[in-house]
């Protein structure tokens, strides 16, 4: 039966606004992460021509770049601790004292630590829910992840909207978790969050 017409065992399927992300020190950022896309991969080819005929094989997996966009909600302040990152990651704008480091995988990892996406949906009823637990059907890790672009975003007199900062991210690979649901309080370290922030 559809699963739009089985009411008996009914279960919602994915949608795209449900969703949370994670990034740098593990702070929930359900309100401040507007849009993320998804993982995703091409495989290369390599093709082998015999007379008339062309064969191809698979090659190399390359994962492609995950773009998240953020609003500035001022506090927080996204952008200086978007650049904070960038600081602690080994960018040092030029001056006489520069000391002589540069950016590095390691670092720039350390920044950005575990990075998670994950889909929502309220726990199914019967679990013991205390109005803020949801589980998480859909998790995608990040990993090896560290910021490739940031944009901080554009500002016109005719535009009223919250400042929105652009950042896409490279990273070697990424794992789908889907082992059991994975329950958290929407806004559990809200307050972590808020108080690195000011760091």
């Amino acid at each position: 039966m559809a699963f739009w017409t089985d009411y008996g065992n009914f279960e919602e399927p994915k949608r795209a606004y449900r969703f949370r992300v994670y990034f740098g020190q593990e702070f929930q950022l359900p309100w401040v992460a507007k849009s993320v896309s998804k993982p995703s991969f091409s495989v290369s080819e390599t093709k082998h021509s015999y007379l008339n005929h062309n064969f191809y094989y698979p090659g190399r997996v390359e994962w492609s770049t995950v773009s998240m966009t953020l609003v500035d909600p001022g506090d927080p302040d996204m952008a200086q601790i978007l650049q904070n990152m960038m600081w602690n990651s080994g960018y040092v704008v030029p001056s006489s004292d520069t000391p002589e480091i540069t950016l590095s995988k390691g670092s720039s990892i350390k920044q950005m630590q575990s990075v998670k996406i994950q889909q929502i949906q309220n726990a199914m009823s019967g679990e013991d829910i205390d109005g803020t637990q949801v589980e998480v059907i859909e998790e995608w890790v990040l990993q090896g992840a560290w910021i490739k672009d940031i944009k901080y975003g554009d500002l016109s007199y005719e535009d009223d909207n919250m400042t929105e900062i652009s950042v896409e991210l490279r990273y070697d690979y990424a794992t789908l978790n889907k082992e059991g649901s994975i329950k958290r309080p929407v806004g559990q370290n809200q307050r972590d969050f808020e108080a690195n922030a000011q760091n």
